[in-house]
């Protein structure tokens, strides 16, 4: 503090204002603590209040992780149930030569269940992607975005004829291939396949990306999440064929990111039909049969 002039400064110490406070009924002393006392309450409930916020978020945080890693451990409890059940239906598939009925049969039951421990959970649904906000959007990059993909792979397995002996001499396109089956079989397979990718879509994606999202901790937390629910739904696939399940990486990676961009399932399972029906029923990759 500065004068405009000379000035001259009194000073009275706590004792003089503790010694008046005999004197005065509502002496400066009094108000002096009275002042003190409030500030001093004010600032321990401010510091309380932040320790509430605090310990309030940490338990939030912890039923959240503890729900999520519930909720995780569940579907690869039921995944894991899923393969040794599909496993021990090979012999039926072969038999029947069509494994669609027991694969849909498997993951309606696999879907119904996932969904009602998601329904039992705290989250919203908008977490694991159950939602239509944007879906115009979504559906637009899902379009554009499924064009270029299926090009490359187009590309890709002209690539493999021309350079990889053993995929030498076969068409680039495989229309052929089903030939031997009837018309109304192969309607039936593709639109089971059209209600299956969706499906999968949600396990994948919005089950276990999602939770995975939720999760996990520290670094690159998105890239890990697509990562690990990479691996498990190209697991999904090995009944069909190892070269099969591998070749589904690719595009288990290319939905993650843009499941990750999105944050809703209507992307992704335009896009999963789309790729889904060019490459089995038009390309026809090699290892499928």
């Amino acid at each position: 503090m500065r004068t405009l002039g000379e000035a001259r400064l009194l000073a009275l110490s706590v004792q003089d204002l503790r010694a008046l406070s005999n004197e005065v009924t509502d002496s400066a002393y009094l108000v002096l603590l009275r002042n003190q006392l409030t500030r001093r309450h004010a600032d321990l409930r401010r510091s309380s209040d932040t320790a509430v916020d605090s310990l309030e978020r940490q338990l939030e945080e912890a039923n959240k992780r503890l729900a999520t890693g519930s909720l995780l451990g569940f579907i690869i409890f039921v995944m894991c149930v899923y393969n040794f059940i599909l496993r021990d239906s090979i012999d039926a598939i072969t038999a029947a030569g069509n494994g669609t009925p027991v694969t849909t049969g498997l993951i309606v039951f696999y879907l119904a269940t996932i969904y009602v421990m998601i329904r039992r959970s705290d989250f919203r649904l908008r977490t694991y992607g159950l939602s239509i906000d944007n879906w115009r959007p979504a559906a637009r990059e899902a379009l554009l975005w499924s064009a270029i993909f299926a090009a490359l792979l187009a590309g890709l397995k002209w690539l493999c004829i021309l350079l990889v002996p053993a995929w030498q001499g076969l068409p680039l396109f495989e229309l052929y291939a089903y030939q031997h089956v009837r018309l109304g079989e192969i309607l039936l397979t593709a639109g089971l396949y059209v209600l299956f990718a969706p499906a999968q879509e949600f396990i994948a994606r919005g089950a276990l990306q999602s939770s995975f999202r939720e999760l996990l901790g520290g670094r690159f937390v998105t890239t890990r999440a697509i990562a690990y629910s990479t691996l498990m739904f190209s697991a999904m696939h090995v009944h069909l064929s190892t070269s099969f399940a591998l070749m589904a990486l690719v595009p288990s990676v290319f939905w993650g990111i843009m499941y990750a961009r999105q944050g809703t399932l209507v992307g992704v399972s335009i896009s999963h039909v789309l790729l889904g029906l060019w490459t089995v029923f038009f390309l026809g990759p090699p290892g499928l049969a």
